[in-house]
């Protein structure tokens, strides 16, 4: 996800998984807020580390069998894109420190999503991690 060396972390909620999400206390409690919010369970997990405006995460769609996507954003400011799969026109939703971001299933399957790197004349906004469940 990150060519100049981030990280991407990813898991399910039950077994080894779920041993390293007990090393992750932060983490585990920002599952646990974002599943109360929506009133749902988490059954996967994702980080992803954006270390500079550089990194990008290719367009796709979830295939993890979830009926919903929620992500939370720390740290710096980007765009998250979702490219309609026929038309291919695309919406950009800005992510702030602490926003959070959640689509269903029909916006999954009519819509690929993901992080286009800034261009070489904007300025690094910083590192970026994204919490998705």
């Amino acid at each position: 996800i990150a060519p100049e060396g981030g990280q991407r972390s990813t898991g399910r909620i039950t077994g080894e998984d779920a041993l390293t999400l007990a090393r992750l206390p932060a983490h585990r409690y920002v599952l646990e807020h974002l599943a109360g919010l929506f009133d749902t369970k988490p059954l996967s997990w994702w980080i992803n580390l954006y270390p500079t405006g550089k990194d990008a995460k290719a367009f796709h769609k979830d295939n993890f069998g979830q009926n919903i996507t929620i992500g939370a954003s720390f740290g710096a400011t980007r765009d998250l894109t979702f490219r309609h799969g026929v038309s291919k026109d695309e919406f950009h939703f800005t992510q702030e420190n602490g926003d959070v971001l959640a689509f269903r299933e029909n916006v999954n399957n009519t819509f690929f999503h993901g992080m286009h790197p800034l261009r070489a004349s904007e300025a690094d906004p910083g590192p970026r991690i994204s919490v998705i469940m």
